[in-house]
């Protein structure tokens, strides 16, 4: 990997370009000591598993990641607070250690008698070269570094750690008010620059001693942030080879139905979809709206088993993919997944205020609330699933998108959502028209009688009155509004309680109505429909 290269890249991705300076190195500062702290993390908990800091070095998917992320952080500090007119980091890192190992001082001489004649020579050969030039690569500079390495195994880890927070904390001092700068003077505080440097040194160290490339460590770090940002990078959906019988939908709508107090239902053209959803909790925290993110799953991932089997869309024509993909362990799989994501968006909401979560709150609305290692969780809970070859950014769209909607659904009660697998999006909108072919469990009439100017009331008006008839209230009972659909299909809103609880009592799932007009009278006959799969409806 060029060092030119992955600079370009630092350049293009940060996420926040246009605040200012003071900002943006804040902002950098602080990612850059939180990460350490994760890389340093993952190498105790290292040496706790090994219970031997003797032990032979072993690196994993956690160092690796956190390694990247401290790299890219370095860099990201070093281009806000010194531009891309002066020799890169990784440069200034080299000329650095170089003016170390040849000061004629004591400190110096100390330097050179430390390290191999050989390695000194190398390392001389080597600097000279390296500063400017294009085609440097991050092995280059771990090479180079690692000649001047005064000592090795877990000795040079310990070095490492200590020098790594001293550098952070030299780095916090730097921010200090200037009041408080004379209470710290055993402080590092030399530049910025040089302290930058000697963290790459050290990180250059750590991979080093865990037989790692920076040059892959760098590459799946840029791979990690595109996959989470790069808009162009889209999974294909896993189910395109197979028979549009086999295939989720690519685009279709479901209703939730309020059909209770706390309880919801799903209807798919006109058919019911599972069972009715509760909260199966003690509050009330709208989780029976939660199937709502397996609508999510297939619209930005291509992938809900849990949906899939409630479509009857299982991948029976191969055997594996049925079992394994299609089958019971994996819905179990992404309900897990699910509820693991709404436990940790109500962590987030009550860590920023305690009385949240009284209220109906959108979880997952800020930016930072999705972290790396959130969606890195997420990605070990689906490993071996096809899923897991989906993109962050795929993950985190499926999240922040998908709750928009979950928020919407707990305001409105019930409403429409659409799912286009398509265009990779998931809609709401509170209109209700659920096209059933159900049992008639109630009629109502009404009508309207022409005035002086030969005109009647609204299509509107005469729908509630006869729907208000077929529950058995009075026309001018408040709290009742309804919309007359093209199809005939009435999408009342009901604001009064009593009217709703008739409603569930008389188990409406739909209603229609029918316009005749006579002379001077229009006519409205509203029927009240029943599921025909519901067992107790009348």
């Amino acid at each position: 990997m060029r060092v030119i290269t992955f600079l370009q890249f630092v350049q293009g991705s940060e996420l926040q370009p246009e605040l200012g300076q003071d900002q943006r190195i804040a902002i950098a500062t602080y990612g850059l000591i939180g990460e350490t702290g994760s890389l340093l993390s993952a190498i105790k908990k290292q040496i706790i598993d090994k219970q031997d800091e003797t032990a032979p070095f072993q690196s994993n998917d956690e160092i690796i990641e956190e390694l990247g992320d401290v790299i890219w952080y370095c860099f990201m500090l070093f281009e806000v607070m010194y531009g891309s007119s002066t020799p890169d980091l990784l440069s200034e890192s080299i000329a650095s250690v170089h003016r170390e190992v040849t000061a004629e001082t004591e400190d110096g001489e100390k330097f050179r008698d430390a390290i191999a004649d050989e390695d000194l020579e190398a390392f001389l050969k080597g600097a000279s070269k390296f500063p400017g030039q294009a085609r440097q690569k991050f092995s280059d500079y771990q090479t180079l570094a690692w000649y001047t390495a005064r000592t090795k195994d877990d000795r040079l880890r310990r070095v490492c750690v200590t020098r790594l927070w001293e550098h952070c904390t030299s780095l916090l001092a730097r921010r200090l008010p200037e009041k408080e700068k004379r209470f710290s003077e055993g402080f590092d505080l030399r530049s910025t620059r040089v302290v930058l440097g000697q963290i790459a040194w050290h990180l250059a160290a750590i991979a080093s001693l865990y037989e790692l490339s920076l040059d892959d460590v760098v590459q799946a770090n840029m791979d990690k942030i595109q996959s989470r940002f790069d808009e162009t990078k889209v999974t294909p959906l896993h189910d395109d080879d197979f028979k549009p019988g086999e295939q989720i939908p690519r685009d279709f709508e479901v209703q939730f139905v309020r059909v209770g107090e706390n309880h919801c239902r799903m209807y798919m053209n006109g058919k019911r979809l599972g069972d009715d959803l509760t909260n199966n909790s003690h509050s009330e925290d709208g989780y029976r709206y939660h199937d709502v993110m397996h609508l999510a799953n297939a619209a930005f991932l291509g992938w809900s088993p849990v949906l899939r089997s409630l479509l009857k869309k299982k991948r029976k024509s191969k055997s594996e993919i049925d079992e394994v993909e299609d089958g019971a362990r994996a819905q179990i799989v992404e309900e897990s997944v699910v509820k693991f994501i709404h436990s940790e968006g109500e962590r987030i909401a009550r860590s920023q205020d305690p009385e949240a979560l009284k209220s109906n709150v959108q979880l997952f609305q800020n930016g930072s609330d999705i972290s790396f290692s959130f969606l890195r969780s997420i990605s070990e809970y689906v490993r071996g699933l096809e899923v897991h070859k989906n993109f962050s950014r795929e993950w985190e769209l499926a999240i922040r998108v998908g709750y928009e909607v979950f928020f919407q659904l707990r305001e409105h009660k019930q409403g429409t959502v659409k799912v286009s697998l398509t265009d990779r999006s998931l809609t709401f909108h509170p209109e209700l028209e659920v096209d059933l072919d159900g049992v008639v469990t109630g009629i109502g009439h009404a009508a309207s009688e022409a005035d002086n100017g030969n005109s009647f009331d609204p299509p509107e008006e005469i729908a509630r009155q006869a729907l208000l008839n077929a529950l058995g209230f009075s026309i001018d009972t408040p709290g009742v509004t309804v919309r007359v659909c093209t199809s005939g299909i009435l999408d009342p809103k009901i604001e009064n309680s009593h009217v709703l609880k008739e409603m569930w009592k008389k188990r409406v799932i739909s209603a229609r109505v029918n316009f005749v007009r006579l002379s001077t009278i229009h006519m409205g006959t509203v029927l009240l429909l029943s599921d025909p799969t519901d067992s107790k409806s009348s």
